[in-house]
């Protein structure tokens, strides 16, 4: 490829077929081995190597929703407790108030 002058999608493409080949060679190398910059070469290799931004954001969006999903759970399970809590609660007041008014009726 040297000497031979590429067109910016033929450098990307070089770039990735050598990190694929030689993945332990430093973006130096690879730079003058292809007659680019080393930053350019950093640029590709993390490219291949970090996860896509988009990706990352929707992995944050998930996340979010599955932290929304379960609080709505805990919500609910927490409002059905509460509920059966009251219940309990007044059928023990209604018991007592038996038991109050039976005691009162014998004395």
């Amino acid at each position: 490829m040297i000497g031979i002058a590429m067109s910016t999608a033929e450098k990307r493409i070089e770039i990735m077929r050598l990190l694929e080949i030689h993945p332990n060679w430093s973006d130096r190398k690879i730079a003058g081995e292809l007659g680019v910059d080393h930053k350019t070469v950093g640029k590709s290799r993390r490219a291949l190597t970090e996860p896509n931004k988009k990706e990352t954001e929707k992995d944050k969006k998930e996340t979010k929703d599955e932290i929304i999903d379960r609080l709505e759970k805990t919500i609910t399970e927490m409002t059905e407790t509460l509920k059966e809590t009251e219940l309990k609660l007044l059928l023990s007041e209604e018991k007592n108030r038996a038991s109050n008014g039976r005691t009162g009726l014998a004395n």
